[in-house]
C-alpha cells in the first residue's frame, strides 16, 4: 500500500509541474488554476 501512495505522490507532483508549466507558456498564475480530481 506505501508504493501506492508514493507513486499517488508522484504524479501528483507531475500533474502540478505540467500545469504550472502550461500557466508559464500561457502567462497564467498558477494560483488561478483549481485541480479537480475525478472518477468514473
Amino acid at each position: 500500500m506505501e508504493l501506492a501512495a508514493e507513486e499517488l505522490k508522484q504524479n501528483l507532483a507531475n500533474v502540478r509541474a505540467r500545469i504550472r508549466a502550461a500557466c508559464e507558456r500561457a502567462g497564467r498564475d498558477p494560483s488561478g488554476v483549481t485541480l479537480l480530481a475525478v472518477s468514473k
